[in-house]
């Protein structure tokens, strides 16, 4: 474990400091040296609200390294919470896409509304674009991994 040069209680300060202050790079920087289980252990005492913040700020091999080490409770509203943000961010981009279709036909512009057909249609004129993947720098299967992730 890391020995904590300014002792526990006052890094947990700093690090709620931090938080409260939106010094989000200095935050980070605070959390790089600390090993996965102190990070953990320093989990334990934050506020529920701030563990997802902090958990975010971290580069992802010391965030997987640290989830590993978090109990059950801690690891499930880490998900559930990245669950909510998804479908919270989702309902936010609906909103605006909305919003801004609306402003377009306020202003005059022509919106040309696909049927089903047409979009399936354009749909299947586009896949060889996806099988082009690795000329783009795209891993292996990620239109595939993305399609399921997406529940399709």
């Amino acid at each position: 474990m890391f020995e904590f040069v300014i002792g526990r209680d006052k890094l947990l300060e700093k690090i709620e400091d931090l938080v409260e202050r939106k010094r989000y790079a200095e935050l980070r920087g605070l959390l790089l040296p600390l090993e996965a289980v102190d990070i953990s252990d320093i989990f334990a005492d934050l506020r529920e609200h701030e563990i997802p913040l902090v958990f975010r700020l971290l580069p992802k091999e010391q965030a997987a390294e640290v989830f590993v080490e978090l109990d059950s409770e801690q690891q499930e509203m880490l998900i559930s919470t990245a669950e909510e943000a998804g479908l919270y961010n989702n309902e936010l981009q609906d909103a605006a896409n909305d919003e801004y279709m609306q402003k377009m036909k306020d202003a005059g512009v022509e919106i040309t509304e696909l049927t089903d057909e047409q979009l399936d249609m354009w749909k299947e004129a586009a896949q060889s674009f996806y099988q082009k993947g690795k000329a783009f720098g795209w891993s292996d299967n990620l239109y595939e991994t993305v399609q399921k992730a997406m529940g399709k």
